[in-house]
């Protein structure tokens, strides 16, 4: 509906401007502004008059009688190139680039939420668009100039055109002598707008009588565009590109409102990649004793690498400039890495593994250091974002299918009962064991004394940084507890419902129920390997018998 058609609702039904619920004359407890275009009223967004669209651009293609600014360009990312059709669009507000392009250049970038809106108000919305940063110049040029702020697309969909500028040259009087490059039938894959103006800004021009097309040279070469003799109208394209928010978005912010204030959980349909990723973690997990072993979510059955130990090996220089500067870092982190070793959370590579294995499985991850400064705590973290080549280790890994439960109703739950409690699992990603097969993508460099060649180590857990553990590790949370459901079926479901990544949170009505449901959570747990502790509680009863030392703590809770 229109936000006018959604007031005559809200005014026919008697609801509140601002939460859109009925409670009479009572004061509403929402104190919600619009903030919508700089709007400070008291009414919900999705009632702003004037809400919606900000940048529309319309392509009208009359039976190739219209000739749009297109021209061949050559993309640059790092060391790779491909060569394409570029639309220069001075309606557009943004650059747009093809997933598929992108990924050919292996460039990476931020992800964002993009828009396009087409004629007739039909409209696509690109969740996993990426924003990056490409070069670009004339096919066979020199100059390469930086275009910031590219945002990906699955399709762009512009019409396809073609030039023959041979014909044209010959027709038109005003463009002879001109070096244009001729195509047939080709698309565009890239759409180039105003945030990267600097590309197609004009440098001299050509220009016929009415009704003919012009000639336009800018720093990637010269284009002939403009009406053609002998048009007939045929379809129309229309490109939007929104840098405010939209009638979806304020959508999304209102049902992420309600969710919050009833707990929903949306449960959206699996994606290919999750499907595949949870065929993965389906096949490939074992239990290993009182542990589980799982493999990496490969995007691909067959993962290939260059070439990573140069790129690793600058890393561990510049931490060990770090750590050369700071000597009691140093010792803390040189302490770490000798008790994963002896936790079984890493190893250093034996000279058979570092032979034998295939060259195209293996990735080195750079090591860092992160110190928390509110605590001084040291932790350590391995880069799977450090790329060669356009590739890296998270790269070539998918996310996984999100299995957190909903964080309002962990913390509702929390707060129903008389007594409540709570802990975290202690260093809950390096309980999970990677297999054998993947453990090749996990090795890191580091060396402890200043001066000494640098030692392979291999992680033989998942890790801080890899952008599937998360899943791996809800996964496994869970599998654990669904074997225990049988014999502690409200433990189980405390430990699928009432976790939020590594911390638990749950109220009961009495004492000896949170001790004995906490009792019976940590046991569950140590059966996967996991560690419960930290427990705190409104109970000093309930912090004796779990073992905490400290009954005063600061965490405020009413006391029962």
């Amino acid at each position: 509906m229109t936000p006018a058609d959604r007031m005559k609702l809200v005014r026919k039904w008697k609801l509140c401007d601002t939460c859109l619920n009925d409670h009479g004359h009572a004061e509403c407890k929402f104190r919600m502004r619009c903030t919508i275009g700089g709007c400070t009223e008291r009414h919900n967004p999705l009632l702003h008059q004037g809400s919606g669209m900000v940048v529309m651009n319309a392509h009208i293609r009359l039976n190739s009688s219209i000739l749009f600014r297109m021209l061949p360009v050559t993309l640059y990312f790092r060391d790779k190139s491909v060569t394409t059709l570029a639309f220069l669009d001075e309606g557009a507000s943004v650059t747009m680039v093809e997933k598929a392009l992108a990924d050919q250049l292996g460039a990476e970038g931020v992800r964002q939420r993009l828009e396009i809106r087409w004629t007739g108000d039909v409209a696509r919305v690109e969740k996993d668009s990426r924003r990056i940063s490409l070069k670009i110049s004339a096919v066979g040029g020199t100059q390469q100039l930086l275009m910031n702020e590219v945002c990906t697309v699955g399709e762009l969909a512009l019409p396809e055109q073609s030039l023959d500028a041979r014909e044209m040259v010959h027709r038109y009087e005003h463009l002879r002598g001109l070096p244009v490059t001729s195509y047939r039938r080709n698309r565009p894959r890239i759409l180039i707008g105003l945030n990267n103006i600097h590309t197609m800004a004009p440098i001299d021009a050509r220009l016929g009588e009415p009704g003919e097309p012009i000639a336009v040279k800018s720093p990637l070469g010269w284009t002939i565009y403009g009406p053609r003799r002998g048009a007939k109208s045929s379809d129309a394209h229309m490109v939007g590109y929104h840098d405010e928010i939209s009638n979806e978005q304020i959508h999304d912010l209102i049902k992420r409102q309600y969710a919050l204030e009833e707990s929903v959980i949306c449960r959206l349909k699996e994606s290919a990649e999750d499907r595949r990723a949870r065929e993965i973690l389906e096949t490939t997990t074992v239990r290993v004793g009182d542990r589980f072993e799982t493999g990496l979510l490969w995007k691909s059955d067959n993962p290939q690498f260059p070439d990573s130990y140069p790129m690793a090996l600058r890393r561990c220089k510049q931490l060990d400039n770090r750590l050369n500067k700071n000597p009691t870092l140093r010792e803390t982190v040189c302490r770490q890495i000798m008790e994963y070793q002896e936790k079984g959370y890493a190893h250093q590579a034996t000279t058979e593994e570092l032979n034998n294995a295939n060259p195209s499985k293996v990735w080195y991850i750079p090591l860092d250091v992160v110190v928390n400064p509110m605590k001084g705590k040291v932790r350590l973290v391995w880069d799977g974002r450090a790329s060669v080549k356009g590739i890296s280790l998270n790269s070539q890994l998918m996310k996984g299918p999100d299995m957190l439960a909903s964080l309002p109703a962990v913390i509702n739950r929390f707060r129903e009962r008389r007594v409540g409690f709570g802990g975290d699992i202690k260093e809950m990603y390096h309980q999970i064991k990677i297999r054998k097969e993947d453990k090749s993508a996990q090795r890191f460099l580091f060396r402890a004394v200043e001066g000494e060649a640098p030692k392979v180590y291999v992680m033989d857990v998942a890790t801080f940084g890899s952008t599937c553990s998360p899943s791996s590790a809800q996964f496994i949370k869970n599998k654990n507890a669904l074997e225990f459901a049988a014999e502690f079926p409200e433990a189980a479901e405390a430990i699928l419902e009432k976790h939020y990544v590594d911390d638990y949170y749950d109220s009961v009505d009495t004492e000896e129920e949170a001790i004995r449901r906490a009792e019976e959570v940590k046991y569950v747990h140590s059966k996967g390997g996991f560690d419960i502790r930290n427990w705190v509680s409104n109970s000093s009863k309930f912090l004796r018998r779990l073992g905490e030392q400290k009954v005063d703590q600061a965490v405020h809770f009413n006391q029962v």
